[in-house]
């Protein structure tokens, strides 16, 4: 059994107080091809960190490759860097080659198969993270993990937010993060 992540992450770093954008700034925004997490954004029923924000303090838009530096020899790299695969039972981390030090993020990651074995991580983490155990179990990284039934929030070993949730093949997890 193996588990096949692909990580499809893209950030838009925004400065300043964070109510929500407007719906009309929200479809003004035309930043290559980016409907998923624009359609997000302007969800009016969606509860979110970010503000009417003028356009001018969009900063920039990433996507996100893994750092086949900072995995285990257990973590196989393809699709350029795009996709890790594991075939071990042990915990396993493996960071981004881009970070951020401030801002309000939007991340997002589809999960093309999953067999159940063992529950999958995702968050974001400090450089310093541990990465022999579980993505949250230190204060360095705050995380979500998943089974086949439901979802949780953790960071230091706290677990919230519990979440019933089936996961399933092609599901795209979203979420947005104030640094």
């Amino acid at each position: 059994m193996s588990r096949l992540l692909t990580f499809l992450c893209m950030s838009l770093l925004m400065l300043g107080p964070y109510p929500r954008m407007s719906a009309s700034l929200a479809a003004r925004l035309q930043i290559n091809t980016m409907p998923s997490p624009l359609e997000f954004l302007q969800n009016s029923e969606q509860e979110t960190c970010v503000s009417p924000v003028d356009i001018k303090k969009l900063v920039a838009v990433a996507w996100f490759a893994f750092d086949p530096g900072s995995a285990h020899s257990d973590i196989i790299f393809s699709n350029d860097n795009l996709t890790v695969t594991c075939n071990s039972y042990d915990d396993r981390v493996v960071l981004g080659k881009t970070g951020f030090s401030k801002g309000v993020h939007y991340w997002e990651l589809t999960i093309d198969r999953y067999d159940n074995h063992p529950d999958p991580a995702f968050g974001v983490a400090r450089v310093e993270v541990m990465k022999d155990v579980m993505l949250g179990k230190d204060d360095k990284a705050w995380a979500m993990y998943v089974d086949n039934n439901r979802s949780w929030f953790m960071h230091n070993n706290s677990h919230t937010n519990r979440y019933l949730q089936l996961l399933y093949s092609g599901c795209v997890w979203h979420h947005i993060s104030t640094l």
